[in-house]
């Protein structure tokens, strides 16, 4: 069963360590574990968590939520910063998995739509990313795609 665990001081290095599993192509296309884990702790908002199956860390994940207080005039959205699944166990469904768990919590959120961004090239997530749903907006963020996916509430 595949759940999230907030980052703590027992499984901090093993997640960053999960970084060093991905290709040099998706290394190109997901920061780093420890630099997203950097990114949280300046950005308030920011929600990181490993990704677990069973007992064993298999990913990591950041969603931000809202608004910063810094960024006046910013979005109200959810917004899946970052999703990481450990080389091994790619294709194993985990991602997918991750992204479920991802959907309920933005609509217990209060929100319809969930937003996100990927590279483009080899080892881009983007065709995974279409199998859940999200469409391209059109816009361009910081080189990235900018991904949209409307929510159902039930």
């Amino acid at each position: 069963m595949i759940r999230f665990e907030k980052i703590t001081t027992k499984n901090v290095y093993t997640v960053c360590q999960l970084s060093r599993t991905l290709s040099d192509n998706h290394k190109k296309m997901v920061a780093d574990n420890a630099y997203s884990l950097a990114q949280a702790y300046v950005t308030p908002k920011a929600e990181p968590r490993a990704i677990y199956k069973d007992d064993q860390p298999v990913g990591f994940i950041m969603m931000h939520y809202g608004i910063e207080d810094d960024e006046p005039g910013g979005e109200d959205q959810a917004y899946l910063w970052r999703l990481m699944i450990a080389t091994e166990h790619h294709g194993k469904g985990y991602g997918k998995a991750a992204m479920q768990i991802v959907f309920d919590e933005v609509i217990k959120h209060g929100y319809s739509e969930l937003i996100t961004s990927c590279g483009q090239g080899e080892g881009s997530p983007l065709e995974f990313y279409k199998t859940l749903g999200f469409e391209e907006t059109g816009d361009i963020e910081h080189n990235e795609l900018v991904l949209k996916v409307k929510l159902i509430h039930t």
